[in-house]
């Protein structure tokens, strides 16, 4: 059976196959029922209808086929192509009538053949049971039997052909039955084989799958001993790991010891008992200045003095902390020692190692050189911060304060605790716009500083006026880190300002407006004019007034000048415009004068004051004074304005005592003159026309040139050399004198530093002062200035002032007496032909006494003048100043002057002023020679 039919490929073929069977067998009944019923009707049609019906033979044949169809579906894939063909010819030869003609009668005989074959075959199939099979077939018979019993009833055949039916189909279901059984027995032996086989792969698979389970089971074991034998692996691996970094880290650890001993960043020595050195470090090398072969092996032997700072002996010292440190206990000390030639602090720190076999001492040493002389810097700091008269406080990034010191909480009446955290803005007095606080921050951020004049307010409420310089710190990345502000209080200096400023505007003896005041006043009454208006100008000078001086003394001119002064002021029509020009000269200014009678008017309230008497000291002086009148005119400045009216009171004066002078146009001319000649030295010192000449200074007892005077000369190109008579005054007036007096001055100390650049003996030189320049308040800054620029010694050069500069000049006298206490020598020029006063020479700081020439013209042939001179020699040694004579022109003089003890000479008898080229080839003469044959 099994060429035919194929065995299932696995144990579960034969369930599979019964499986398939239920399935089909419904749909498989319902098909079969339909086709069997569908040939009944047939029959009956047939037999009670005599009719043959070929559209219904078709009917149940295309049924048939669909039967065919899902038996074979059934037995897909088990049916071979043998069995295909066993069924085949089985069916052929059974329907063999299909081929016969188509006749009812065989018609008839194939279906019959048809239903038999049919039926049996897919019963036999079906069922595959002998008893089944047996009752089939047995009723198949009885229904054959019948059918052929009844055939002539229904006329279905004719009675011959009965039999031959009846017998072709007995055969027919008799090879049907016994295929069947033949089938039916294959079968069996198929299922028995099948079973078998079923029961030995059912076998063979329940091994495999307890081979696999037990496969399954080792697999998980391996894979539980692999995961075990990995985790254990890495495990391994962990502590390989660990281990290697332990190995890392010990050989790091070893080298950074190694590192950190070497190149640590202070000195290291480790020392046996008897301080032998055996090992050191980088740092000490360098400490101590010695290389580490050196020092290896040696006991530790530092040079140091023989007592140190605490006054300890040194080696008793070391000796002692060792000892100590040996005992097991920590020891420290700073310790001075030399290097060199140069002293060094230690800070010393050792300790016991402790080892079996051997004691150590483990010794550290720190160069605390820089850092003690930072202490000691920091200490100074504190203590410039701590008694610092100026307020300094410092706040962070935020402006709050972190730090002030006592000066500030004196000048502000706020504490230091008070202060910290706070901001700088509780000083603030609301004194200044928003706009200002802006400009304030703008400029300390883009400049990094401020320094400016700021009023603030203390903590009782009262606003001062405070100088304040800010500084912004910055850390290393260029943030502004800090802020530092330094300030002081001002308050003084402003009144002492406001002191100066009247000053500057006010006469002090008499408290009238001076000539600054006077002309700013005059200046704002020229822009104020009006139309067809006229400003006069009058100047007042007094006649005889240097007489009042010399016989009653200074004391009772400045009284006669006050009570002059207060007889102007009682004029009311003048007292709003009245001031001191200077000396004994007084001004005013007449407004609204738009007719003759008005200027007149005022000139006679001046005539009233003439013959004036002023009671002094038990007498009675009567005052005449100059007028000088001048009328503004058109476009004219205050100044040529003013020099019109001094123009007129000089000529006035000239004229004779209480004598009015207006202005002339030849005036004029001479105004005009002298205009001119102010605006060419205005020019002067730019295109080089100031010069200077020099006129040496001999030496009596060396017969040397010691010194020499710087002389002033203007030299313009078209007009040749002009002496300083013509121009000096000029100069004063204008104020020009400021710059040329520098000018000369720098002249002056650059020839200097030639002259003296190759002479054992230095040459002293002097320079004239004018009273104009005393009155400068940076006077002293501007000479320093010069002399640092040229680079010689102060004390090289000398000031010379005439008696007039500090007379009634409080400032000038300070200003002299500030630039003699910076180092400048002051000779005192033309002694004895002002107002001498034998208190100047006590009080002022005065280094020479220059006597004028007017005592040594004739001191050869006057008695009288050879004792004056005698007295003012011997005054001078009395009182240590040096003594120059000036003007010596005969020899007779200068016998003269060598036997009274005068100490040096300058005159024509040796040389007149040179320039300096001439000075220079004056300096190689033989001067001691030339000096003697003067005798």
């Amino acid at each position: 059976m099994n060429h035919w039919l194929q065995i299932p490929p696995d144990a579960t073929g034969d369930k599979e196959f019964s499986s398939i069977l239920k399935t089909k067998a419904r749909s498989f009944f319902f098909i079969n029922l339909a086709f069997f019923f569908g040939l009944l009707s047939f029959l009956f049609i047939h037999h009670f209808y005599k009719s043959y019906t070929p559209h219904l033979y078709y009917l149940v044949w295309i049924l048939f086929i669909i039967n065919i169809g899902v038996f074979f579906q059934i037995l897909k894939g088990r049916i071979t192509g043998t069995g295909y063909f066993f069924v085949a010819v089985i069916f052929l030869a059974a329907w063999q009538p299909i081929f016969s003609p188509h006749s009812p009668q065989h018609v008839l005989n194939q279906f019959d053949s048809i239903i038999y074959i049919y039926i049996l075959s897919i019963t036999a199939l079906l069922f595959l049971e002998k008893r089944s099979l047996l009752y089939l077939n047995l009723a198949n018979l009885v229904l054959l039997t019948a059918a052929y019993l009844l055939s002539p009833a229904f006329d279905r055949l004719p009675e011959d052909a009965a039999w031959l039916y009846y017998i072709e189909n007995l055969v027919a279901l008799g090879f049907v039955t016994v295929v069947s059984f033949f089938l039916q027995r294959m079968s069996k032996q198929y299922q028995s084989l099948l079973l078998v086989q079923n029961q030995r792969l059912t076998a063979e698979i329940e091994e495999k799958r307890a081979a696999q389970k037990r496969l399954e089971e080792t697999n998980l074991e391996m894979e539980a001993a692999y995961s075990e034998l990995q985790a254990a692996s890495e495990q391994l691996e962990e502590s390989n790991e660990d281990l290697l970094q332990t190995n890392l880290r010990l050989e790091v650890s070893q080298n950074r010891l190694e590192n950190l001993f070497l190149n640590a960043p202070y000195g290291v020595l480790i020392l046996q008992s008897d301080t032998v050195i055996l090992e050191v470090n980088t740092m000490a090398e360098e400490i101590i200045g010695m290389k580490k072969d050196k020092l290896i092996g040696n006991p530790l032997g530092l040079r140091s003095p023989e007592t140190q700072p605490s006054g300890e002996r040194s080696m008793e010292l070391i000796r002692k902390v060792f000892a100590k440190a040996l005992a097991g206990s920590l020891q420290s000390l700073e310790w001075t020692f030399l290097r060199g030639d140069e002293r060094r602090i230690l800070y010393v720190r050792t300790s016991h190692i402790p080892l079996q076999n051997e004691k150590l001492l483990l010794v550290f040493i720190h160069d605390i050189t820089e850092l003690k002389k930072n202490q000691d810097f920091l200490h100074l700091m504190q203590s410039i911060l701590d008694f610092s008269a100026e307020g300094m406080l410092v706040t962070n990034r935020e402006a709050k304060i972190i730090l002030s010191n006592p000066a500030l909480s004196t000048i502000t009446g706020y504490s230091q605790d008070e202060l910290l955290g706070q901001n700088p803005r509780i000083f603030q007095s609301n004194y200044h716009s928003t706009e200002y606080y802006q400009e304030f921050w703008r400029t300390l951020t883009n400049t990094g500083q401020w320094h400016g004049e700021i009023w603030n307010r203390r903590k009782n409420g009262e606003i001062y006026p405070s100088m304040l310089h800010v500084i912004a710190i910055r850390d290393e990345d260029n943030h502004i880190d800090k802020y530092v502000g330094i300030t002081h209080d001002i308050t003084e200096l402003k009144e002492s300002q406001s002191k100066v400023l009247y000053i500057k505007n006010y006469d002090p003896l008499t408290g009238l407006p001076n000539k600054n005041l006077f002309m700013d006043r005059l200046r704002l009454a020229i822009e104020r004019k009006k139309e067809n208006e006229q400003i006069a100008l009058i100047l007042l000078g007094l006649d005889s007034f240097n007489y009042i001086n010399h016989s009653f003394g200074y004391t009772v001119g400045d009284d006669i000048l006050k009570q002059f002064s207060k007889t102007l002021k009682m004029e009311k029509e003048i007292e709003y415009s009245l001031a001191r020009i200077g000396g004994d000269i007084f001004g005013f200014m007449v407004y609204d004068i738009f007719q003759q009678d008005d200027l007149i008017k005022h000139l006679n309230l001046l005539q009233n004051i003439q013959d004036k008497s002023f009671a002094m000291e038990n007498h009675e002086i009567f005052l005449k004074f100059c007028t000088g009148v001048s009328l503004h005119d058109q476009n004219e400045d205050a100044y040529n304005f003013y020099q019109k009216s001094y123009s007129a009171l000089l000529r006035a004066k000239e004229m004779g005592a209480g004598q009015i002078q207006f202005f002339t146009d030849q005036m004029t001319v001479q105004i005009s003159k002298r205009l001119n000649m102010e605006n060419r030295l205005r020019k002067a010192i730019g295109n080089r026309e100031i010069v200077v000449h020099y006129q040496p200074k001999i030496d009596i007892r060396t017969q040397q040139v010691t010194g020499m005077e710087a002389l002033v000369r203007w030299h313009p190109p078209d007009l040749g050399m002009i002496p300083p008579g013509e121009f000096i005054s000029l100069c004063e007036e204008t104020g020009l004198i400021h710059d040329i007096g520098e000018e000369v001055l720098r002249q002056a100390a650059a020839f200097l530093k030639i002259v003296n650049s190759d002479r054992t003996n230095r040459i002293r030189s002097s320079v004239n002062v004018s009273v104009v320049q005393l009155l400068d308040l940076k006077i002293k800054e501007r000479f320093l200035a010069i002399i640092q620029e040229a680079g010689i010694p102060i004390t090289d050069l000398e000031l010379e002032i005439t008696e007039s500069s500090f007379l009634n000049n409080n400032t000038g006298m300070q200003n002299l007496i500030s630039l003699a206490q910076c180092g400048f020598p002051v000779s005192l020029d033309d002694f004895g032909t002002g107002y001498s006063s034998l208190s100047y020479l006590k009080d002022m700081p005065f280094h020479t006494l220059k006597i004028d020439q007017s005592f040594i013209r004739d001191i050869a042939h006057n008695p009288r003048s050879q004792l004056m001179l005698q007295s003012i020699l011997e005054l001078a040694k009395r009182m240590h100043l040096f003594t120059v004579a000036e003007g010596v022109e005969q020899k007779e003089q200068l016998q003269l002057l060598s036997s009274l003890g005068c100490d040096q000479i300058q005159g024509f008898l040796f040389a007149r002023p040179m320039p300096a080229d001439e000075f220079l080839a004056y300096l190689k003469k033989d001067i001691s020679e030339l000096f003697w044959n003067r005798f």
